[in-house]
């Protein structure tokens, strides 16, 4: 009998690792900006970076923007 083997869950992403996918803090806020229709500055986005946590209201827009799965982004 095959035995079932567990997948290990996925890690969370850090906010810098995400923020790496476009280059710098501002060139994510600005791109964050296009997607979400608000204004989000470079300043909120290395606020986020520092805590290391994307606000549940932005994960939506920050996973359309990256690709991220949304589980790895709440995490």
């Amino acid at each position: 009998m095959k035995r079932r083997t567990l997948r290990k869950p996925q890690q969370k992403v850090s906010v810098a690792k995400i923020i790496t996918t476009r280059g710098t803090v501002a060139q994510f806020a600005r791109d964050l900006s296009r997607v979400s229709g608000q204004e989000i500055t470079w300043a909120r986005v290395n606020a986020w970076k520092i805590r290391d946590t994307v606000p549940k209201q932005m994960v939506l827009y920050v996973h359309r923007l990256t690709g991220i799965a949304l589980v790895r982004l709440l995490r």
